[in-house]
């Protein structure tokens, strides 16, 4: 419990530890020629990882996202391969 904010005196103030929220991926991806984007839906502010796979089984990091919109969203944008690959978000 604080007694005190920026020198102020403050009696009722008090820090609160709020638990992880997960991102999600929000509707269907767009592409283009090259790039394919879809939009995550999360705590503003945050920054969640983003990972790939080609089976399901094995995963590996391929970027992330920063939550920054006024509406809770960031976009997330990567190169578009020739190679079929599944998607997940993760917290860092």
């Amino acid at each position: 419990m604080f007694s005190t904010f920026n020198d102020q005196p403050a009696p009722y103030l008090a820090r609160v530890r709020l638990p992880s929220i997960p991102g999600v991926f929000l509707g269907s991806a767009t592409s283009t020629a090259t790039e394919l984007s879809t939009r995550v839906l999360g705590l503003p502010g945050a920054r969640y990882g983003i990972d790939a796979s080609p089976d399901l089984k094995t995963w590996s990091p391929t970027g992330e996202v920063q939550i920054s919109n006024p509406d809770a969203t960031g976009v997330f944008t990567t190169p578009i391969t020739n190679d079929a690959r599944f998607f997940r978000l993760r917290e860092p």
